[in-house]
């Protein structure tokens, strides 16, 4: 049996109940999320050039995923498909004189997100979600800029003692004891600012 293991356990309190996991979950998102504005901004540009349109099909109705001019539409319609495939992806040049908005004019356009059900002409009732690009590279922004605000707002002081909690003798990342000679955590290795506690 090692020393570590047969040490007696300080355990903080953490948000998940698990020492140490919730300071990577903001991180993972904030990553996550700004990976998610990257695809945005990628494919507004597309959208002018190409008009993307995936279909899948299910045994009571279908989803459509359309992306052209600026926005991405999300569609469900009613009724099933006797389409042998599960799903299916075209793509063709965007067309302006092909273009039809059909987007009114008001303040779910201009703020770029409505969601509305509707009746079809050749179909029955579906359900018709309306993002434009900008507006979702936007709203994939907002976790990693409050991510980035946080940590700029850390002094140096606050952001070794974030890191290391000597003062009440454990660690902050495993909560084994710290000897007190010692520069890191005999445990996982973690190290430890003795100036600045």
């Amino acid at each position: 049996m090692s020393a570590a293991i047969s040490q007696p356990l300080h355990v903080p309190k953490e948000a998940f109940g698990q020492t140490g996991v919730r300071q990577f979950v903001g991180p993972f998102a904030a990553l996550g999320c700004a990976v998610g504005v990257a695809i945005c901004l990628s494919l507004w540009v597309r959208s002018y050039t190409a008009a993307d349109t995936v279909e899948f099909y299910h045994a009571e109705s279908r989803t459509i995923l359309r992306s052209a001019f600026g926005r991405l539409s999300f569609i469900r319609v009613a009724g099933g498909s006797e389409i042998p495939v599960a799903w299916s992806y075209n793509t063709q040049p965007a067309s302006r004189t092909r273009f039809v908005d059909r987007w009114p004019a008001g303040i779910w356009k201009t703020l770029g997100i409505q969601a509305l059900t509707e009746a079809g002409r050749r179909e029955g009732t579906y359900w018709h979600l309306r993002v434009k690009w900008p507006t979702a590279a936007i709203l994939f922004a907002i976790w990693p800029a409050l991510h980035a605000f946080k940590s700029m707002r850390r002094t140096p002081v606050e952001s070794i003692r974030s890191l290391t909690r000597p003062a009440d003798g454990y660690c902050g990342r495993c909560g084994r004891p710290i000897q007190p000679s010692s520069n890191s955590c005999d445990c996982c290795g973690r190290k430890i600012a003795r100036g600045h506690t």
